[in-house]
């Protein structure tokens, strides 16, 4: 048995945001085409401006929001892990060794049958 009694608070928090910063990046993208997209089907050309300035505007704060506000909450989460891990020794865990030769998709099917 392993145990899991302590997370580094800045670097898990960093890694947290950047996944979902990315993750929002990416759906933001289609976002922002179809919020254009639907604008050009309104005909009017101010308001088809405005709208695709705020899609632009979220496409580039919504990344850089949504990273600062996981950043903040993984640092606190793992922060209160910690103060709890010291107390009761963290998560136990097992770790299994993989052999190189078959991956864990062929193992995983093997088990299955």
């Amino acid at each position: 048995m392993n145990q899991l009694s302590y997370i580094a608070p800045h670097r898990t928090a960093v890694v947290c945001g950047l996944v979902v910063a990315v993750a929002t990046a990416i759906f933001f993208i289609p976002l922002a085409a179809l919020m254009y997209l639907a604008t050009l089907a309104d005909g009017t050309g101010e308001s088809v401006m405005i709208t695709f300035s705020l899609s632009l505007v979220a496409f580039v704060f919504a990344p850089l929001v949504y990273f600062i506000m996981t950043y903040i909450g993984v640092l606190i989460l793992a922060w209160v892990y910690n103060l709890i891990a010291r107390k009761t020794g963290g998560i136990k865990f097992k770790l299994t060794p993989v052999d190189p030769s078959n991956p864990p998709q062929q193992q995983l099917e093997a088990e299955q049958g």
